[in-house]
């Protein structure tokens, strides 16, 4: 949080979120895009629009699934 220096619920939100294991490992590049907003990279320009808001770093399980629906083609409905 140091790093991060939040000026928002957003942040402290994903920050929060970002301290588990898995999604640990990106905590540099979500500081790294929160302090160079401009330079973020994405992969697939679809994805700018999911991840924005993240800095380009998959934070929520909500952003992964909207990335199978938009990107796989997959339906988040119950088969």
């Amino acid at each position: 949080m140091k790093e991060l220096k939040p000026d928002c619920l957003e942040d402290l939100i994903a920050g929060v979120s970002l301290y588990r294991p898995g999604p640990m490992d990106q905590i540099p590049r979500y500081v790294k895009g929160k302090l160079n907003p401009g330079h973020n990279e994405y992969t697939h320009p679809r994805l700018e629009p999911i991840l924005n808001v993240t800095y380009g770093c998959m934070v929520y399980q909500e952003q992964v699934m909207q990335i199978v629906r938009d990107l796989a083609g997959y339906s988040l409905r119950k088969s």
